[in-house]
């Protein structure tokens, strides 16, 4: 039991760093380097359009307009695969966010599972990245 309330204090500050310090951050004010958080085995589906891979995934999110996100809540949890918790993680976010042009602020849901790169380490990427605007 110890061991996997380890996991989850590992986890949840890893997802609560991924998304306080680095995520949100890149996307309001250096879209232009999104890409770095993906890799071409990624998917992402943005308000019900898929996309696959990094490219893809950076070249859609760079033609939107831009924007600034306020985070509501976060939640983060391991996902057990095999006998290794700590490699993969579901990051939950909820909050609000503005596009240019627009008059007023937009709820959102926000899925990410974060995989741990090969080689293991402290590094993650987002796999699998699932954005909903809630009307």
């Amino acid at each position: 039991m110890e061991g996997l309330k380890s996991t989850i204090t590992v986890t949840t500050k890893g997802g609560l760093n991924f998304v306080q310090e680095a995520y949100y951050q890149i996307f309001d004010s250096k879209r232009e380097e999104i890409f770095r958080f993906y890799r071409d085995n990624s998917i992402a589906v943005w308000n019900g359009t898929p996309m696959a891979g990094s490219s893809a995934i950076s070249e859609f999110y760079k033609k939107m307009p831009t924007t600034k996100h306020l985070i509501d809540s976060i939640d983060c949890h391991p996902i057990q695969l095999g006998n290794d918790a700590s490699k993969t993680m579901l990051v939950t976010v909820v909050g609000k966010v503005i596009y240019a042009g627009a008059d007023k602020m937009r709820p959102f849901n926000q899925n990410f599972i974060l995989s741990q790169e090969e080689g293991g380490g402290r590094n993650y990427y987002v796999a699998s990245d699932c954005f909903r605007l809630v009307s």
